[in-house]
Parts: structure tokens; sequence; C-alpha cells
């Protein structure tokens, strides 16, 4: 699996959806990440606020024969996300708010958007690690804010 990372993109999906029709399936999986998004969006093309020091990514991954079992990788991202906050969180206050938002105390902390190309699907997943973007009528927080002190060493 390749990594490809950059300064700064548009959005990584952006970028996931550009190297399929460029390159194809031929190398995949790739995953791509940044450190600063432009124009990040999440769902129902909403914007994505995307300070720097949070994490952004996709992965580009080969659509499979059933476009149900690609569905279900949201969950299977979602369900990383979850494992891999738990792992610096309180476990009791991380939670998964289906479809595809990742909370802790009721905050998004993360989201994750999947959209499918003729040749691939791609997966993007965005962190706020150290900030939380303002959202208006919406609960939005960081891992940084909740993480355990013992994993500040």
């Amino acid at each position: 699996m390749r990594l490809i990372t950059h300064d700064i993109l548009d959005s990584t999906n952006a970028e996931g959806l550009r190297y399929l029709k460029e390159s194809g399936t031929a190398a995949l999986p790739v995953w791509i990440m940044c450190h600063e998004q432009t124009r990040g969006r999440g769902r129902r093309g909403r914007d994505w606020i995307s300070q720097k020091g949070n994490l952004f990514c996709s992965g580009i991954y080969p659509l499979s024969s059933q476009p149900a079992i690609d569905a279900q990788k949201s969950f299977v991202a979602s369900l990383a996300v979850y494992d891999v906050i738990s792992a610096y969180v309180d476990e009791k206050l991380v939670s998964i708010k289906w479809p595809n938002d990742v909370l802790i105390k009721g905050a998004k902390v993360s989201g994750l958007l999947l959209e499918r190309h003729q040749n691939g699907l791609v997966i993007g997943i965005g962190i706020n690690l150290i900030h939380a973007p303002k959202i208006q009528d919406y609960l939005t927080g960081s891992v940084l804010e909740h993480i355990r002190p013992s994993n500040l060493d």
C-alpha cells in the first residue's frame, strides 16, 4: 500500500477521485494525506473546516462486485477511527453516530465520507486532533481536549 502526502490540497477525497480518473485501479490501494485542506467537504456537500494540526486523509480501494458491500466500508472505517481514538481517550466517552461520525462526549471529532467512482471507492477521514472548528448548531470537539493524562508522556 502506498502513502502519498501533500502539504496542501483542496480535498483528499477530490485528490482521490482525480487519482482514480488518471491512474485507474492498477496501483490500489493507496492512501492520500495532507497537512491542510482548502476545500474539505463532508456529506451533502457540507464544508469540512480543515485546520492545520488535524488529520485529513483518504483511502482509495478497488470496488467490490456489490455496491452494498462497499457501503459497509463506512462502518469499518468508523470502527477503525473509534478504536484509534479509544486508545487515547477513555472509551466510555467515545461513540459512533451512524453512519459516519465519531463523537467524544457527544461532540463530533471525526467525520467520514465515502465516494464511489467507476474505478474505485474513496474513503475520506477527517479527525479533529488539535482543533475543534466552530459550526453553528453543531457541537464539535478535539481529541486533545479529552486525551488521558497517561497518554501525554
